[in-house]
């Protein structure tokens, strides 16, 4: 057997149904690439954000680990308050005794009550 040369006056003949259905197959394929690469690079993407989210998350915890924390403000202006009304308590405290052993001096003149 010998091949033989295709000549000009060849005919290709196939059925349009067949056609149809090529070109169906065809267009059915592009629309599942495109659909494909859509949802991979919205994947791609929401990956990438969260990404930065989380380094941006993890910045902030690590700015923020020994950073004192708006409610120890408030507690630590109360004590500091408190200790100083203390201090002040225990001035007058000290004044009274003062007076009071001067009272008793004055009073029991010198020897206690």
């Amino acid at each position: 057997m010998t091949p033989e040369a295709i000549k000009e006056s060849a005919n290709v003949s196939f059925s349009l149904s067949f056609l149809l259905q090529l070109v169906g197959v065809l267009m059915a394929g592009v629309w599942g690439y495109s659909q494909l690469d859509a949802r991979i690079s919205t994947i791609a993407n929401a990956s990438v954000q969260h990404t930065e989210g989380i380094e941006r998350i993890e910045t902030s915890m690590e700015k923020n680990q020994d950073a004192p924390i708006s409610s120890d403000h408030i507690q630590n202006t109360k004590l500091n308050w408190l200790e100083s009304v203390n201090i002040d308590m225990l001035g007058r405290l000290d004044r009274m005794e003062v007076r009071m052993y001067e009272m008793r001096g004055e009073i029991g003149g010198g020897n206690g009550f």
